[in-house]
C-alpha cells in the first residue's frame, strides 16, 4: 500500500484544522479555496495525510451517509501491483 488518507466528517473544520496544525500538521488545500466557510479540507505531516468535511457538504449525493452526527469517514487507499484471485 503506497498511502492511506481517510476522508473524516467533521462538524467544524476551521477547529478541526486548528487543532491538527497544534499537532504540527500544514494546511494543504480547502474547498472553497478563501474561507471562512470551508466545507472540505486536507492537512499534511510528512506522508501522513486526512482529509476533512462536513456533514452538510453532501447535500443528497450521498444519502447512506448523510447525516448530522455519528461517526462516518471514508477512506482513499493508493495501491500498485495488485493481484487479484478469483475462485470459481
Amino acid at each position: 500500500m503506497d498511502s492511506l488518507s481517510p476522508n473524516l466528517f467533521v462538524e467544524d473544520i476551521n477547529e478541526t484544522i486548528a487543532f491538527y496544525k497544534a499537532l504540527g500538521f500544514q494546511l494543504v488545500i480547502t474547498v472553497p479555496e478563501v474561507g471562512p466557510e470551508f466545507v472540505w479540507a486536507m492537512v499534511m505531516k510528512g506522508n501522513v495525510t486526512f482529509m476533512f468535511q462536513t456533514f452538510t457538504s453532501l447535500g443528497d449525493a450521498l444519502p447512506e451517509i448523510n447525516r448530522q452526527d455519528g461517526g462516518s469517514l471514508l477512506f482513499y487507499i493508493k495501491m500498485k501491483d495488485i493481484i487479484v484471485f478469483l475462485s470459481r
